[in-house]
């Protein structure tokens, strides 16, 4: 559990990313790219699809609860 709490902060802090560069003017796409592309520096890829994934899976939620949505989901 340990291991995924840690991947939600990772993509909420995508996230947050995406949200303070559209408040600076960017587009969402623009933001998801110039996001997508600061992981992708950081040695951690991830799609542009996957961002807006987690978006969507926020989408509504208030700020605390987007912690829990993010986390991964066990498939079996």
């Amino acid at each position: 559990p340990e291991r995924k709490k840690a991947e939600a902060r990772a993509r909420l802090a995508v996230l947050e990313q995406v949200e303070a560069l559209t408040r600076a003017g960017y587009t969402v796409s623009g933001a998801v790219g110039q996001a997508v592309a600061a992981r992708k520096a950081a040695g951690e890829a991830v799609s542009a699809a996957t961002v807006h994934g987690w978006r969507k899976r926020v989408a509504g939620l208030r700020r605390d609860d987007r912690l829990p949505a993010l986390a991964p989901r066990t498939q079996g």
